[in-house]
């Protein structure tokens, strides 16, 4: 069981009873929100996957270009 906030936040929900509905609001908004996000991820993983490789695969071959400081030197 999850503790309780702090002090304040407990004797705020006693004084004000629409409270704990609107906290429920709020954690149904973001679970649906949570979910809406992992099925986008799982919808897009293969187009995520692709993308990151090409990102690693620039960043490989940028480490290997000399630096811009050696080339202004010359």
């Amino acid at each position: 069981m999850a503790a309780p906030g702090p002090p304040w936040s407990v004797t705020a929900a006693q004084q004000d009873p629409g409270s704990r509905q609107r906290s429920r609001r709020t954690d149904v908004w973001q679970g649906v929100e949570v979910a809406y996000r992992k099925r986008l991820i799982e919808q897009n993983a293969e187009v995520l996957t692709l993308a990151g490789n090409q990102l690693e695969e620039r960043m490989r071959l940028a480490a290997q270009l000399p630096s811009a400081r050696s080339w202004n030197q010359s």
